[in-house]
């Protein structure tokens, strides 16, 4: 059986997709693994594709918990499998690494997305 925070992390992705599906983003891949590593949400919005990390927390959490958890070593990560997932992309206009950071309220979930919130790292 998953463990608490394993509901809570698959509930916060679908609110996430949901948030960014009602805002003109296209799912083109959810909790893609490849190359060591795993996107939680691939969209493309306006012709350019977001790799967006999905950090959810208890409304007790601080958003900048989530926002922290995202380390230097992680986004170096979400490069290398980024990269990979490029090899088979559709045609875009770029790409950028965003997030959406995910307060989780008991009765709701709160969205904040952060496009192009940092830069590719290797």
């Amino acid at each position: 059986m998953p463990a608490p925070g394993a509901h809570r992390g698959d509930a916060g992705e679908a609110a996430a997709a949901a948030h960014l599906t009602a805002r003109g983003h296209t799912i083109l891949d959810r909790n893609w693994r490849g190359r060591g590593g795993e996107l939680d949400l691939v969209t493309l919005h306006d012709g350019v594709i977001h790799f967006v990390e999905v950090k959810t927390r208890r409304s007790s959490e601080t958003v900048g918990g989530a926002w922290e958890a995202i380390s230097a070593s992680k986004r170096a990560k979400l490069t290398r499998t980024a990269e990979a997932w490029l090899l088979d992309a559709p045609p875009h206009d770029g790409c950028v690494f965003s997030v959406a950071l995910v307060q989780d309220h008991g009765d709701e979930l709160q969205v904040e997305f952060l496009p192009d919130a940092f830069d590719a790292t290797r």
